[in-house]
């Protein structure tokens, strides 16, 4: 009987389309700063090349640009 309610009740929560977020911590700071799909920034990537744009997609650890995608542990500056 509580598995069957349990059922019921995951059952009838609303599908919802999520965005997909990263937080990253700034170390010297203390501060957190919240990156959404669709916003605009640039990346200095621990390589040395500066990506910018608008944020297409966000899944798991890498961010993809319009024609590009970064790894979190790449990042090295956030603008």
């Amino acid at each position: 009987m509580l598995f069957l309610v349990i059922s019921f009740t995951a059952e009838s929560q609303p599908l919802r389309k999520g965005s997909h977020v990263i937080l990253i911590r700034n170390i010297n700071n203390a501060r957190f700063l919240r990156i959404n799909e669709n916003s605009n920034i640039s990346v200095l990537t621990t390589s040395g090349n500066i990506i910018f744009g608008k944020i297409r997609l966000i899944k798991a650890d890498t961010v993809f640009f319009h024609d590009t995608l970064v790894r979190v542990s790449d990042i090295n500056r956030l603008y």
